[in-house]
C-alpha cells in the first residue's frame, strides 16, 4: 500500500501543524506518565522488592538489545528532508531483518545471562521478554513516519492504547498471584497494543521487500552512528542496575529501581515523545538556514517551567511522598529518589541541546558525547557501588551535572546556536525554582509528614511562587512569547 496522503505533503508543514503536534505530544506524554505512576504505585503495594529487582536486572539487557532492533534506521526516516515510499519500505524490511536476528541471539544468550547474575529465574524472563524485539518490527517505521509528518495525534493514541492495556494486564496478573510475571507482561502488552493502534491509524502496509544495495548502504551508514550513540546511552543509563544487581542482589536493585521507576522512567517517557516533535522542527529550521538559539531557549523554558520546580519539590518531599504513595516498606528508596529527581533536571536540559545534533544530521558527534558520558558514568558507578543504591544515585547526579555543561559547549561548536544565551536562560529558570523551594521549605517542614493535604498545598505554593518569580525574572513579554511559541509558532513559518 502506498504511503498515506497526509505524508506526501510533509515538506510543506506550517507552524500551526508543528504546534498542534507538540501540544498533542505533551498530552500523550502526560497520559503515559499517569499510567506509569499508577502502575508503579499499585504494583509496588502488590509485589515485593525482590520481584521488582529481578525484572530490573533483566531490563538493561532488553533495553540494550532493543536499540539494535532496527539498526537505527527509524532515525533516518525521522530526519529525512523528504518522505519517499521506496526508502520507507526498504527501511521497514531492513529493520525487520535486524530485529529477527537479535531475537534469536537473545534467546540463545539467556542461559549465560542467568549464570552472570547467579539467578536461574532470569533465564526464562529473558526469553519471554525477547518477544518485545519482534513487536518493535511493527512499531519503529510507523512511529518515525507519523513523527516526521507531525501527526503526533496518531502516535499519541497508539501510546495511550499501549500504556492503558499494559497497565490493566499488569495489575490483573498481580492481583491473581503472578508475582514478577505481572511486571514482565507490561512491556509485551504495551508494544502489542501500540502496534495494533499505529497500523490501524496510519493505514500504511509495507510492500514486499526488494534488495537495493546502494539504498541499504545509505540507510545503514546513517543508522550506524545513531545506533552507536543510542547503544552507549543505554549502557550508560543501565550500568547502574547491572553493577548493583551483580554486587548486591535483587532486593537492593528493587529499592533502587522503584525510585528510578517513579522518578526517571516517567520523566523519560515524557521526554521521548517530545523529542519526536522537536527534532523534526529543529531539522526544518536547520534546512532553512535559521539560527536555533531563540527556538532552543524557548523549548528549554517551556520544559523548564514544568520539570525544574516539580523535580526540586519532589527531591525535597521524597520521604513523605514515597511513604504516602508506596508504604513504609519502600523507605530505603527515598534518598535515592531525591538524588534522581535532581539528576533529571540537568538531564532534561541537556537533552534539549543534544537533539540538535540529530536534527542537523550529525549523529557521529552525538556518539562522541554518548561515549564520554558512558566513561564518566561507569567510573562514578564503580566509586559509588560501595554504598549500594544511594551511592549510585549520587554518582548519577554528579555525572548528569557535569555532562550538561559539556553537552552545551560541545554542541554549540557544531550547531548554529549561542551557548551563552542558553546558559543564561537555563540558569534563570533554575534560580527561580530554587528560590521558590527555599520559601516553601521555610513554611513547610516535610519531616515525618505524610499528609496528602500538606504535600499538595506545598506543591501548589511552590508553583505559585515560581510563577511570580519567573514573571519578575523574564518579564511579561517573554511569557507571551513562550505561550505563542507553544501554541502555534506564529513567528516560525517553516518552508
Amino acid at each position: 500500500m502506498s504511503i498515506p496522503s497526509w505524508a506526501e505533503d510533509s515538506d510543506n508543514v506550517n507552524g500551526h501543524r508543528v504546534a498542534k503536534s507538540a501540544v498533542i505530544t505533551m498530552a500523550s506524554g502526560a497520559a503515559r506518565l499517569v499510567a506509569s505512576v499508577v502502575s508503579a504505585v499499585v504494583l509496588g503495594r502488590l509485589l515485593t522488592p525482590d520481584d521488582f529487582g529481578l525484572v530490573a536486572m533483566v531490563a538493561p539487557i532488553i533495553a540494550l538489545v532493543t536499540v539494535f532492533s532496527d539498526s537505527g534506521i527509524s532515525n533516518y526516516t525521522l530526519q529525512s528532508k523528504q518522505i519517499k515510499e521506496e526508502e520507507l519500505n526498504h527501511a521497514f524490511w531492513l529493520g525487520a531483518f535486524s530485529a529477527l536476528l537479535l531475537f534469536v541471539a537473545l534467546i540463545l544468550l539467556a542461559p549465560a545471562i542467568a549464570i552472570f547474575y547467579e539467578e536461574e529465574r532470569i533465564r526464562t524472563v529473558v526469553q519471554v521478554l525477547a518477544a518485545t524485539l519482534l513487536l518493535t518490527i511493527f512499531n519503529n517505521q510507523h512511529n518515525a513516519l507519523v513523527k516526521r509528518c507531525f501527526r503526533q495525534d496518531y502516535y499519541a493514541i497508539a501510546e495511550i492504547v499501549g500504556a492503558g492495556s499494559s497497565l490493566c494486564v499488569g495489575i490483573y496478573l498481580a492481583l491473581h498471584g503472578a508475582d514478577y510475571w505481572a511486571l514482565v507482561s507490561i512491556p509485551l502488552t504495551r508494544h502489542l497494543g501500540h502496534a495494533i493502534a499505529i497500523w490501524t491509524l496510519t493505514g500504511w502496509v509495507p510492500k514486499r521487500p526488494r534488495l537495493e544495495i546502494n539504498l541499504s548502504r545509505t540507510i545503514l551508514t546513517f543508522g550506524f552512528y545513531v545506533i552507536f550513540s543510542q547503544t552507549i546511552n543505554v549502557i550508560s543509563k543501565n550500568i547502574d542496575k547491572v553493577l548493583l544487581g551483580w554486587a548486591h542482589g535483587t532486593e537492593e536493585v528493587g529499592y533502587y529501581n522503584m525510585a528510578y521507576s517513579i522518578m526517571m522512567l516517567p520523566f523519560l517517557q515524557v521526554m521521548t515523545p517530545v523529542a519526536g516533535a522537536i527534532i523534526p522542527y529543529y531539522s526544518q529550521l536547520h534546512h532553512s538556514g535559521r539560527n536555533l538559539t531563540d527556538s532552543l531557549c524557548n523549548v528549554t523554558i517551556g520544559l523548564g517551567i514544568v520539570v525544574v520546580p516539580i523535580m526540586l519539590w519532589a527531591s525535597y518531599a521524597a520521604e513523605p511522598l514515597l511513604t504516602l504513595v508506596l508504604g513504609d516498606k519502600w523507605l530505603p528508596s527515598a534518598e535515592i529518589f531525591s538524588m534522581l529527581a535532581l539528576s533529571s533536571i540537568t538531564t532534561a536540559l541537556g537533552l534539549c541541546v543534544s537533539w540538535c545534533l540529530l536534527a542537523t544530521g550529525q549523529p557521529e558527534k552525538l556518539a562522541k558525547l554518548a561515549t564520554l558520558s558512558l566513561i564518566g558514568n561507569f567510573i562514578a558507578c564503580l566509586f559509588g557501588i560501595r554504598w549500594a543504591g544511594i551511592g549510585i544515585a549520587y554518582a548519577q547526579l554528579s555525572v548528569s551535572t557535569v555532562m550538561f555543561f559539556v553537552i552545551v559547549i560541545y554542541v554549540s561548536r557544531h550547531v548554529n546556536f549561542n551557548a551563552k544565551s542558553f546558559f543564561k536562560t537555563a540558569s534563570r529558570v533554575i534560580i527561580c525554582a530554587a528560590l521558590s523551594l527555599i520559601l516553601v521549605a521555610a513554611t513547610h517542614s516535610m519531616s515525618n509528614q505524610t499528609s496528602i493535604y500538606v504535600l499538595l498545598v506545598s506543591l501548589v505554593e511552590m508553583m505559585a511562587i515560581f510563577s511570580v518569580l519567573f514573571s519578575l525574572s523574564f518579564g511579561r513579554n517573554k511569557i507571551l512569547e513562550i505561550y505563542s511559541f507553544v501554541r502555534n509558532f506564529r513567528r516560525e513559518k517553516i518552508a
